[in-house]
């Protein structure tokens, strides 16, 4: 009878302990799934604010902590913008652990709540290009921040590049007319050689314009990018 006994208070042991273990397990599926939830929302929240700073915002206007991507405000502080449009927002930005680390984050939304398959076909032909530039250390050519510097999803997409000092070829013909025959030809060949390298890979810029290149000074002289 005593064995007996013993028997069943184990068994009733090995039930309680069951419950009680079954219970913490839920408890914590049930936190992650909140943690998960709220998570979500911020980044449904973080995007809207995003969207609503590209109707309202100024460019030069000093930046604000919502004016980031909310997975990149731990590592970057925005300072001002640069650039905005109806879908798009391009904000300078400096690491908070190398504040003389300057970056701009080129952020795009979708028209209609999320990207169709030939904005992502072009976001990541976007993305491939500036990954090759970056791997290649074109001289002529803007490059990420970092091989992680890129990120698309259905809700919006960005990219990390290094800042550049400069204006666009676009603002100086406007302002200025023609350039002069030397730096013309020189510019040319620099457009020319990393458009070449993307044609060595197979790529296709696609977009090629004036307002897309930017006459930078490097060291004592310009270079386009």
């Amino acid at each position: 009878l005593t064995g007996s006994t013993d028997s069943g208070d184990s068994g009733m042991w090995r039930v309680a302990v069951g419950v009680a273990v079954g219970g913490v397990v839920a408890v914590a599926l049930g936190a992650v799934a909140a943690w998960m939830l709220t998570r979500k929302l911020r980044q449904k929240l973080a995007v809207q604010s995003l969207m609503e700073a590209c109707r309202t915002i100024k460019v030069g206007e000093t930046g604000t902590a919502t004016l980031l991507p909310l997975k990149l405000r731990s590592e970057y502080v925005s300072e001002k913008v640069l650039g905005r449009g109806a879908f798009g927002l391009v904000v300078q930005a400096k690491r908070r652990k190398e504040e003389d680390v300057k970056v701009a984050v080129k952020m795009v939304f979708p028209e209609k709540g999320a990207f169709d398959e030939k904005d992502i076909r072009q976001l990541r032909r976007e993305q491939a290009v500036l990954e090759l530039m970056t791997l290649r250390k074109c001289e002529h050519a803007v490059h990420l921040a970092g091989l992680d510097s890129a990120t698309i999803r259905s809700d919006i997409a960005w990219f990390v590049t290094d800042l550049l000092e400069g204006v666009s070829l676009e603002r100086v013909l406007g302002q200025s007319g023609a350039l002069d025959d030397v730096e013309c030809i020189k510019m040319t060949r620099n457009v020319l050689a990393a458009l070449k390298l993307m044609h060595d890979e197979g790529l296709l810029h696609r977009d090629v314009k004036p307002s897309n290149v930017m006459r930078c000074r490097r060291g004592a002289g310009r270079a386009s990018i």
